[in-house]
């Protein structure tokens, strides 16, 4: 069975996750966690982030030649730009994640959750690189990384395959029964 690990976004609850993929966990033995030894990322058939869970992903797609499949889920480069260099008042940030994310159930939210783990971190492309059997996935209506930036985004991974969702936030896998469908006609999964 091939492994697949999914690297999460720090705010939510990864158990609930399982719920999300459920029918990938059919096929592949899926590991969800916040973080990855990057020395051994490449170990693994898949390799899905989603938001800041991202962030390793790209660190390691920088750093080697990786091979196996990765999926990036509403990705960003600069974790400080959407967590701390925002217009909201201190400490407001996790109401307007919920917000924007459109998360509004307690039991979503990791209450382990913290917030300083990635601060300070950015992770820019190598410009000479070609990022090979990479899927990139964003909502049309994603409130927390516009939309300008998902196409800026784009414009500094060389080879990315960029797929829109429609009608679909920052966590396009929560509520949407198209998700999985879509990624699985457009990955080879």
């Amino acid at each position: 069975m091939q492994k697949l690990i999914f690297l999460n976004d720090w705010f939510f609850n990864e158990k609930l996750l399982y719920d999300s993929f459920e029918p990938l966990t059919n096929r592949f033995d899926v590991e969800i966690s916040k973080s990855s030894d990057l020395l051994n990322i490449g170990e693994n058939a898949i390799i899905a982030g989603w938001g800041s869970g991202c962030l390793d992903i790209l660190e390691a797609m920088n750093k080697n030649d990786l091979n196996n499949i990765k999926i990036l889920i509403s990705p960003y480069l600069d974790y400080d730009y959407f967590v701390y260099n925002r217009s909201d008042k201190s400490g407001e940030f996790e109401a307007t994640y919920r917000k924007k994310t459109g998360i509004l159930e307690d039991e979503y939210i990791d209450p382990d959750r913290d917030v300083n783990k990635n601060r300070g971190r950015v992770v820019y492309p190598d410009k000479n690189r070609w990022f090979k059997n990479t899927y990139v996935f964003i909502g049309d209506s994603d409130r927390l990384v516009p939309f300008k930036y998902h196409l800026y985004f784009a414009e500094m991974y060389n080879g990315c395959s960029f797929h829109l969702i429609e009608n679909a936030g920052f966590s396009p896998f929560y509520k949407s029964g198209d998700f999985l469908d879509i990624l699985e006609a457009n990955t080879p999964l």
